[in-house]
């Protein structure tokens, strides 16, 4: 096994849409990625609280995609801290 680092939405965009034929284990891992890459804004300055809030909800699927008991970061407790700094509104 080998790990291979990837930086930046465009390059892993292409690496995984090149990769996707051949999964097996991770193919839907790979579809919500990619789903989530589609939907974020282009530039920094696009990224309202409200969009922020829907990706994450996105990710959240990978709870059940990789059985994860342990993840303590998850869109429930953004949308907290998104309400409680007065950035999204209740």
């Amino acid at each position: 096994m080998s790990e291979y680092t990837i930086v930046g939405v465009k390059p892993v965009q292409q690496i995984l849409q090149k990769i996707a034929p051949f999964l097996i284990l991770k193919k839907e891992h790979c579809k919500v990625v990619l789903r989530v890459l589609k939907k974020m804004p282009q530039g920094s300055r696009g990224m309202e609280a409200k969009k922020l809030l829907r990706l994450a909800k996105e990710v959240d699927k990978f709870f059940f995609l990789n059985y994860s008991k342990k993840r303590t970061n998850t869109s429930q407790k953004l949308e907290e801290y998104l309400k409680l700094h007065k950035i999204l509104s209740p």
